[in-house]
């Protein structure tokens, strides 16, 4: 079982787990659903994190940072921000 802390997404941790993806900004906040800029608010301590995003960060850190299991509705479709990347569709359970 997954717990989820918002607490522990600091601004530090939230640009580890982006640089530890070898993700920009903008392909990291296109994966989590949200623009660059609030990925760099997030990163500075502007802003924090809501319960969602919390949720999909500590998803992404304890199962390695699979984007393919982020996405499901694009099953098939190839990702246009991340090259040779093409989503596929896992079941749901694989997430938690």
């Amino acid at each position: 079982m997954i717990v989820i802390d918002m607490d522990t997404w600091t601004p530090e941790r939230i640009k580890e787990l982006r640089t530890g993806m070898k993700l920009t900004q903008e392909s990291f906040a296109q994966i989590v659903g949200v623009t660059r800029v609030y990925v760099n608010y997030l990163e500075k301590g502007v802003r924090t994190p809501n319960k969602t995003l919390c949720i999909l960060l500590t998803c992404m850190e304890a199962k390695g940072v699979n984007a393919n299991l982020l996405c499901p509705l694009f099953a098939g479709i190839k990702c246009p921000f991340i090259a040779g990347f093409t989503y596929h569709l896992l079941p749901l359970p694989l997430l938690i």
